[in-house]
């Protein structure tokens, strides 16, 4: 038993090196200079520690634009994720409607859609709305999640009878409903809140 845990440790440290080397010898290498960087045989260390690299890529790109984009683009896309996706998920879990289940089919059918697939047809529809180099044409082409409106559909499968839309009427008081379902921990729905947010 000794020797069979010794080797499953052997083998998990050797390949715990071998992920961690390459990121160590990447933060390395950002220290060198050219030279060092190409020299054969490899130089681990580098001669002189430079931070001539990283002045060059600061200012080579405005990674202060770069990364305010980022932040936006990812706060509006959870935002309304968030709000499209519960709806409809709970509109697929609690409501009945006309072809019902042929809707949920095409939007698990999205799921299935390679994100490259799309590329050209969703720049030809920001072209066409002429929202190209805008925030909104980053962001309208994720407004939906077929992922999102799943994951949700699913929690709300597991609301106990108290939520039940049959308990309120169509209207008014189903945004009582919905909000139960959003905000309630209790209810299991947090799960897939956070996995719609993710």
């Amino acid at each position: 038993k000794n020797v069979a845990t010794f080797f499953t440790y052997l083998v998990l440290i050797l390949g715990s090196i071998s992920m961690i080397f390459p990121f160590v010898w990447m933060v390395l290498t950002s220290f060198k200079t050219q030279a060092e960087s190409m020299a054969i045989p490899p130089q681990i260390l580098p001669s002189q520690w430079n931070l001539d690299s990283f002045v060059k890529a600061l200012q080579s790109l405005p990674f202060t634009n770069l990364y305010i984009n980022t932040g936006l683009l990812i706060l509006f896309r959870v935002i309304f994720a968030v709000v499209f996706s519960s709806m409809a998920g709970y509109a697929f879990a609690k409501l009945e409607f006309p072809c019902k289940k042929l809707l949920f089919s095409l939007v698990l059918m999205t799921t299935m859609i390679p994100g490259e697939v799309v590329v050209i047809t969703n720049y030809t529809t920001i072209q066409s709305l002429h929202l190209t180099n805008t925030y909104a044409g980053l962001v309208v082409t994720s407004l939906i999640s077929g992922t999102s409106i799943f994951l949700m559909r699913e929690g709300s499968h597991l609301r106990t009878p108290a939520y039940r839309p049959q308990r309120y009427a169509v209207g008014e008081n189903s945004t009582v409903c919905v909000k139960r379902i959003l905000f309630r921990r209790s209810d299991g729905i947090s799960d897939s809140w956070i996995n719609s947010v993710i």
